[in-house]
């Protein structure tokens, strides 16, 4: 999601920090950075994100913002920033925003499923009449999450005329020619 956010291109002033390696044995310390680095932390990586580790010191503090000021001496547009700003794109039209959407659904869809598997287990009928109460209820906050996030799609009309005005000024004199 960040890169989404960002854009690529700014991946390379992205620093993850890892904290309280003062606090943990080092093979502790070692197996949750190769598990962040693995699970989370790689397409990050991949795409220039630095990984260091800190541990606590007053020197080791003031290293991490020298780097950070000396990385971002240029102030170059976010993806996301660059996408509203000069491409006059809403929210839900960014790079971000769809992707946010997606992983939107997929958690909806993910605790639909986990509400529906309660319906198969054999429990209680008391316990039963909770659980479809939870999922009717769940299915309400749902819907409405759903509707707000439907208002983020992009209108047919708005996809046509984005295309119409990106394609330049000989598409948008032909389109008006057309509806003259």
């Amino acid at each position: 999601m960040l890169a989404k956010l960002t854009g690529s291109d700014a991946l390379e002033k992205v620093t993850l920090l890892q904290t309280s390696w003062d606090a943990v044995r080092p093979d502790t310390g070692q197996s949750r950075d190769k598990e962040l680095r693995d699970k989370f932390w790689g397409p990050l990586v991949e795409g220039g994100a630095a990984v260091e580790q800190f541990r606590n010191t007053h020197d080791e503090a003031w290293a991490v913002v020298r780097r950070f000021v000396n990385l971002h001496t240029r102030a170059d547009p976010l993806l996301l920033q660059s996408e509203m700003v000069n491409a006059k794109r809403r929210i839900g039209e960014t790079t971000a925003g769809k992707e946010l959407y997606r992983e939107y659904q997929r958690i909806v869809e993910k605790q639909r499923e986990r509400l529906l598997g309660f319906r198969s287990q054999q429990i209680t009928p008391e316990t039963k009449a909770r659980v479809e109460q939870e999922i009717q209820e769940q299915d309400e906050k749902l819907n409405r999450s759903l509707q707000d996030l439907r208002k983020l799609e992009i209108t047919l009309l708005r996809k046509l005329i984005l295309r119409i005005f990106r394609g330049g000024p000989k598409s948008s004199r032909y389109v008006a020619h057309c509806f003259l």
